[in-house]
């Protein structure tokens, strides 16, 4: 489990175009604490992020903050994936 500091870390690298592998911290990954799949994103300076099924023009759910602002997370606890595509709106 990443640390604060650690989350800050990726912040700056992210913010200044620095972060060598991205997507390995954002995106769509298995939940590292069970069943289900996690979608990560870093938006800064938003109050609010929705996910949306964009094929079937249906809500997923809102992200929440992870740990620091700017990272978001939207966690599925079911086994199985996403529709994809997604978009922030």
């Amino acid at each position: 489990m990443a640390t604060t500091r650690q989350h800050e870390l990726l912040i700056e690298e992210l913010a200044g175009a620095m972060c060598a592998e991205p997507f390995k911290h954002l995106g769509l990954h298995s939940r590292p604490d069970g069943p289900g799949l996690l979608l990560r994103a870093w938006v800064p300076d938003c109050e609010r992020v929705e996910v949306v099924d964009t094929a079937r023009r249906r809500r997923l759910g809102e992200m929440e903050i992870h740990v620091i602002e700017g990272l978001w997370d939207l966690q599925n606890r079911r086994p199985g994936s996403l529709p994809v595509p997604f978009e922030r709106v």
